[in-house]
């Protein structure tokens, strides 16, 4: 409840950076109800509606004017906000059984998506006609996923381009300017993004197949597992090339995969340019803020230094500094992290208690790590030094922002089964890894006075 007061400022407003850059933080969603959760929870637009949930867990596929009502109610809830619309994904780790798709070695590299589209017409031109028609209420866009090639692309445009004719013949209502997009998830279509540009009006990167595709790592295996990351600095010069070459080309270019709901990576997003990023709706305050922390040139040095890096763990690395860095403007001690009165009569409440209270005024995203960190150091030896005080502490990546929290419980409690005082003041010194090496002692000091 503390963190969601917190974010809520964010949810009501436009993401900008702290020397006011847009970016708009979009939401993915799969059917009407979330869409009208991911506007509560501040989405900016819809960034990637899931199409293929229509045809899943039924027998046959849905006609047209029942996508139509799914897609017609989808706008009404926009509002006049952006709703990208993904075409048909089926195929690789989404089977549908009333399409009869042969089994395959590799389905990931096989029959899917765009590549199915020739096969069963009919059921394409029934999306496209109700697609098209749900343009007439809003801001509608159209993304193809699955394309590798120029020539799909010209292949959709004159699809596209037929049901128009179609619809325009039939007098049916629609936008003849829906824009047109695809998906970025196979690395081919980063080498011809000057070829693509001309024929389409958008770009959004699918980052979870696009590091499949390019590290060649089945992220499904989990022999392999461990090789799939899209913190790996070849794949963020990947990044850097599309986003590069969609501005170069005049397109904008956004992110909806796994990477674009990573709270860490957000001055990446910024380095990079992008101009959209969608992510589960639940993340977009937390988003919003991070994106708040940093400027447009911060975002670019960061982006840089990440660039050099030569492992994924370096990168992480960087980002929580970067992370902390932003922070390192909070007081160490604060009355967002002083709880007095605990009802809490144990070490191990009382430790979470304390680590929640950082985690609630965002000195940590990682609470369970921080936790982890002091435990780690308690089993070395107590922090019940006497005198009715106990000291946890600890040193970890996952502390944004060095700090002192206080405790006192209600009652005073024994830290440490044999002790003679019972504790009535507890305090939590967490330490930034990256900190200087005399961090530990700048804090005590300022402790020490505090107690005197």
């Amino acid at each position: 409840e503390r963190i969601a007061q917190r974010l809520t400022v964010h949810a009501g407003r436009g993401a900008r950076t702290a020397d006011g850059k847009r970016i708009e933080v979009a939401a993915n969603a799969a059917s009407v109800e979330e869409v009208e959760k991911a506007f509560h929870d501040g989405a900016e637009g819809i960034g990637l509606f899931r199409t293929e949930m229509l045809f899943m867990d039924r027998s046959a596929p849905p006609t047209e004017d029942e996508q139509f009502a799914v897609y017609a109610a989808t706008m009404r809830a926009a509002k006049g906000r952006p709703v990208i619309f993904r075409t048909l994904d089926i195929g690789g780790d989404k089977g549908v059984e009333y399409l009869g798709l042969p089994e395959e070695e590799n389905p990931f590299l096989g029959y899917r998506a765009v590549r199915l589209y020739p096969a069963f017409q009919e059921m394409i031109d029934a999306q496209l006609r109700a697609l098209l028609r749900a343009s007439a209420l809003g801001k509608a866009k159209i993304m193809i996923p699955m394309i590798a090639s120029v020539t799909e692309v010209r292949a959709m445009r004159v699809w596209i381009d037929r049901i128009k004719e179609e619809l325009g013949a039939a007098k049916v209502a629609f936008n003849p300017s829906t824009e047109i997009g695809i998906m970025v998830e196979i690395p081919s279509v980063a080498f011809v993004m000057d070829q693509l540009a001309p024929l389409v009006d958008f770009f959004s990167i699918g980052s979870n197949d696009l590091t499949q595709y390019f590290l060649a790592v089945d992220r499904g295996n989990p022999k392999v597992r461990g090789l799939y990351s899209s913190f790996t600095p070849s794949f963020l010069r990947l990044l850097k090339m599309i986003t590069d070459g969609a501005h170069r080309h005049g397109r904008w270019v956004g992110m909806c995969g796994e990477l674009g709901g990573k709270i860490p990576a957000a001055p990446l997003f910024l380095g990079l340019g992008l101009d959209e990023i969608s992510l589960a709706s639940p993340g977009i305050p937390a988003m919003k803020e991070r994106i708040s922390q940093f400027t447009a040139a911060d975002g670019e040095a960061i982006l840089a230094q990440t660039l050099a890096c030569e492992t994924p763990e370096d990168v992480e690395a960087m980002l929580a500094a970067a992370a902390g860095s932003r922070l390192a403007g909070k007081p160490l001690i604060d009355g967002n992290i002083i709880v007095l009165g605990s009802e809490n009569s144990d070490k191990a409440l009382v430790i979470r208690e304390l680590v929640n209270a950082l985690h609630a005024d965002g000195r940590t995203t990682d609470p369970d790590e921080v936790e982890e960190a002091v435990w780690r150091r308690e089993e070395t030896f107590s922090t019940g030094i006497g005198f009715g005080v106990a000291i946890p502490h600890c040193k970890s990546a996952a502390v944004m922002s060095s700090s002192i929290a206080f405790l006192r419980p209600a009652k005073p409690f024994l830290w440490v089964e044999g002790d003679e005082d019972p504790v009535n003041m507890v305090i939590l010194l967490t330490i930034n890894d990256a900190a200087p090496g005399d961090e530990h002692l700048r804090i005590i000091a300022k402790l020490s006075r505090k107690l005197m």
